[in-house]
């Protein structure tokens, strides 16, 4: 087994490192009388870099002890491992390259043939059955020679069913055909599916890349893997099947965890799984077809007598309220406060936010189309008009003043952000043009493009939980900690409020805002007038949070923060006021007196 490490500690360059197994090299020496020239062995214990993210570095610290142990596994069974000696188990290439790319996060690696079989692709495709095997549980291994080891895989089934039909002919007895039709293989090909055709829309000078719900749908086709065993698809019948859908509306538990899924979980999956089904109806590559009674399969998961208890409330939907508003408002930086602003007035969430571009925002200009929407507009009106990437339905917003004074200081911002200022694409052009993202993180980088493995990105999230709300909780503990997110349900409740359900739908964006009404989009135009009307009765509510800071955007923003609370600095101000000496308040607050002097004067808004 491998030897645990407790804690994982960065270098002087703040990259977290492991040393882990064994490797043999080879040096070449040369005599330097002589200059005679020889290999000389040596084994040494390998450093794998992990990158200088905490918690990424723990998972892959976590696989690669999985590996190792799964080498010694091997080692210990007598498998043969190439340039390695026997005593003691070694990463041997092969092994030694699935590490590297376990310790950089990936979750897949490309083999190519064997160098000790002289390009015999029946000996490397056995060769590569046996790692995918042995090693499948921590990193998924494909074949570079994609096309010579499927060819390998059906002539030796070629062979297996001969000798199936050579046996029944001598026995009289009949045996289970030999395939390569399996669930897993199905599986996988559907897989490579999903990368092929879920892509992102071709852009000149660009790559193509798989999008973010394509890589959502990969995983969840990988967890149809880890749930339901390989086997033959000729043993896949309705039952079967049915199983198979019973398994996800039973909910099971949380890998690690005695914690069921949740019902929007287990109806995902249950939803890739028909969707995989029916491709695997049409492919012409596999023989299963789906049975005539396959649609009558109707299982939906359930919600527990808890679940069901904690939704019996009034207010079916979590909000913020007010008070809460408030505080938001008050303590966030200009970035947060405009992310707060885009999702109260616009109804945005975390992509809407970050994909926003710089010529969706039309500031001071009358709307040229008001006579059509019956609404007055005047020439300082400002507008967001954009579509939702999610849907694709088209939505206009007319900004209140405390957004457009946000949108400014966007402006602002993205043109000071020349190029990306850390890794990746470190040095990176990225000057603002008119159809350019407006708003991305410090160092440049997009707030919504997925990580490597393909996950969402929680750089929003995390600069909403961690940044603001923790802000506000060293304050107020009992400050309800709720996603960003929910201040897209906020504006949308809120716009209810002031109108109908109809018009907040279209605020929304949702694609049929009158659910009786499928045809609606395609005879009329959507009421954005009366969106408008009703987002300035939402402002109007909102007037206590708009008082709580009077410099919201300041043209110049303080670097760092504060280490000490608002509530800290108000009661240094309030006592000072009342000429208690600084030592004293020092001693209260729990300060040094020097913040006290630095705190003694009012801070200014927005800061």
């Amino acid at each position: 087994m491998a030897k645990k490490r407790q804690d994982l500690k960065p270098n002087k360059n703040g990259v977290y490192e492991r040393n882990i197994g064994k490797r043999l090299t080879r040096l070449k020496r040369t005599d330097p009388k002589t200059k005679s020239e020889w290999e000389e062995s040596k084994f040494i214990r390998p450093k794998f870099r992990l990158g200088t993210d905490k918690t990424k570095a723990e998972l892959s610290n976590l696989r690669l002890e999985q590996l190792w142990d799964l080498v010694v596994e091997g080692w210990s069974e007598g498998e043969f491992q190439f340039n390695c000696r026997t005593d003691e188990p070694l990463w041997d290439d092969a092994t030694f390259e699935m590490a590297k790319a376990v310790a950089k996060g990936k979750i897949q690696i490309a083999l190519d043939r064997h160098p000790e079989f002289n390009g015999d692709d029946d000996l490397n495709a056995r060769w590569i059955r046996k790692l995918i095997n042995r090693f499948s549980p921590v990193i998924n291994i494909v074949p570079a020679f994609e096309d010579e080891y499927e060819e390998v895989t059906k002539r030796e089934v070629k062979k297996l069913n001969q000798v199936k039909e050579s046996l029944e002919k001598a026995t009289g007895v009949s045996i289970s055909p030999t395939t390569s039709e399996t669930l897993h293989n199905a599986l996988d090909d559907y897989i490579e599916h999903i990368r092929k055709t879920c892509l992102t829309a071709a852009i000149e000078g660009e790559d193509q890349e798989v999008t973010g719900w394509g890589f959502q749908q990969i995983k969840n086709a990988g967890r149809l893997k880890e749930h339901h065993p390989d086997c033959s698809l000729s043993t896949l019948t309705l039952d079967i099947v049915e199983g198979m859908f019973r398994h996800w509306a039973n909910r099971p538990h949380k890998k690690g965890t005695k914690k069921p899924i949740t019902v929007k979980t287990a109806d995902t999956h249950m939803k890739q799984l028909r969707n995989f089904l029916k491709w695997l109806h049409k492919n012409a590559d596999y023989s299963w077809r789906k049975s005539e009674d396959f649609d009558d399969i109707q299982i939906a998961a359930k919600s527990n007598t808890k679940e069901i208890a904690a939704k019996l409330t009034t207010a079916q939907v979590e909000t913020f309220d007010l008070d809460e508003l408030c505080l938001l408002y008050e303590y966030a930086t200009p970035l947060e406060r405009a992310l707060l602003l885009l999702g109260l007035n616009c109804g945005f969430g975390t992509a809407e936010s970050g994909s926003l571009l710089l010529n969706q925002i039309c500031l001071f200009e009358a709307h040229p189309e008001a006579a059509l929407l019956d609404y007055n507009t005047a020439p300082d009106d400002s507008f967001i008009k954009r579509i939702r990437i999610k849907n694709e339905v088209y939505g206009e917003f007319k900004l209140w003043p405390q957004t457009v004074e946000a949108m400014q200081w966007v402006f602002n911002r993205r043109k000071q952000q020349k190029i990306i200022t850390r890794q990746p694409d470190k040095g990176k052009n990225i000057t603002a043009q008119h159809d350019t993202v407006a708003i991305l993180a410090d160092s440049g980088h997009s707030f919504i493009k997925p990580t490597q493995n393909g996950n969402h990105s929680s750089r929003i999230p995390n600069l909403w939980r961690d940044g603001l709300c923790k802000r506000i909780k060293k304050d107020f503990p009992t400050f309800r900690l709720l996603s960003i997110g929910k201040l897209r349900k906020t504006a949308g409740d809120l716009v209810k409020r002031f109108s109908s359900g109809e018009i907040s739908g279209v605020f929304l964006c949702h694609g049929n805002p009158v659910k009786s009404d499928t045809l609606q989009d395609i005879y009329t135009n959507r009421p954005f007038g009366k969106v408008f009307e009703a987002n300035m009765e939402v402002a109007e509510y909102l007037a206590p949070m708009f008082a709580k800071c009077d410099d919201p955007f300041p043209f110049r923003q303080k670097k760092g923060g504060a280490n000490i609370t608002r509530q800290q600095v108000a009661k240094i101000q309030q006592l000072r006021s009342q000429g208690v000496s600084p030592t004293l308040i020092a001693e209260q607050v729990g300060v040094s007196p020097q913040t006290v002097h630095r705190r003694s004067e009012p801070a200014r808004a927005g800061k």
